[in-house]
């Protein structure tokens, strides 16, 4: 792969994106990489290391076999290493958008791969002009666009700095050490919660009456207070059933096997 150029996507809907641009509106690159890891739950304290990467596969290997999600995440995770790991004197672009996920992705990014001979470029999401975008949502991550408008955003491409290299740094440091349950983006901070940090939030739209799990959790990402994944929702209402704040009816395999309600006792 010497010589190409490769993008990174932060999330495989944002690569998906980066990969239609330059096959079908020209967008210049040759690889795309999806960096996969939702860094924003779990351990990851020793993630630059291949014990601590072996530590985030049995963790994600968990969450996949208590909710049986249909993704194998840590095999996709470990194709991701794989390709980043092979990297060598090429140009890399990275796409980070303004969400405590990718900011975290990028800042472990960085410093996963300090060592590498990489030419780095950066399209912060984040600076782009929303009024040239009407219509869309706040830069949280590249997936909000569509592959055509990719080749609009390059003009914000430019050469990483020192200044964005401490910026996502500094931000993955200090939320490794910690090491909490989960991390949250507040202001231009990362900061550290507890594991039922979210208890309250999502309990508020759990009813009295029981629902489908899957239209509980679709009504928690469409109001949008906080940026969850699916994933994230559905781990945090199996801890909740687990202690017997909230009830269930049917089978714990899947998110569409079990309706949930507030526990009435």
């Amino acid at each position: 792969m010497v010589g190409k150029s490769i993008h990174i996507g932060f999330g495989d809907s944002a690569a998906a994106c980066i990969q239609e641009a330059i096959v079908n509106f020209g967008l210049k690159g040759d690889e795309v990489i999806p960096s996969r890891d939702d860094f924003t739950q779990g351990p990851i304290s020793n993630c630059l290391i291949e014990s601590g990467l072996s530590e985030r596969m049995e963790y994600w290997r968990h969450v996949n076999r208590m909710l049986e999600v249909e993704m194998d995440v840590p095999q996709f995770y470990k194709q991701s290493i794989s390709l980043l790991d092979n990297l060598d004197a090429q140009e890399v672009t990275i796409w980070p958008g303004d969400s405590c996920h990718d900011i975290l992705a990028t800042g472990w990014l960085i410093a996963y791969l300090e060592h590498k001979n990489l030419k780095w470029f950066i399209v912060n999401l984040a600076a782009v002009d929303q009024d040239d975008y009407p219509g869309e949502q706040a830069a949280v991550n590249l997936a909000i666009y569509t592959p055509d408008q990719l080749l609009s955003l390059c003009r914000y491409q430019r050469p990483i700095t020192r200044e964005d290299k401490q910026f996502f740094a500094s931000r993955w440091q200090k939320a490794s050490e910690e090491n909490s349950h989960y991390r949250i983006k507040s202001g231009n901070e990362i900061i550290s919660v507890d594991e039922d940090y979210f208890d309250e939030y999502i309990m508020t739209n759990i009813r009295k009456e029981y629902e489908p799990t899957t239209q509980v959790i679709r009504r928690i990402l469409i109001d949008g207070e906080h940026r969850l994944s699916d994933t994230t929702v559905e781990w945090n209402i199996r801890k909740m059933i687990e202690r017997n704040i909230v009830e269930y009816q049917g089978v714990l395999t899947s998110m569409k096997t079990y309706s949930i309600r507030i526990n009435k006792s």
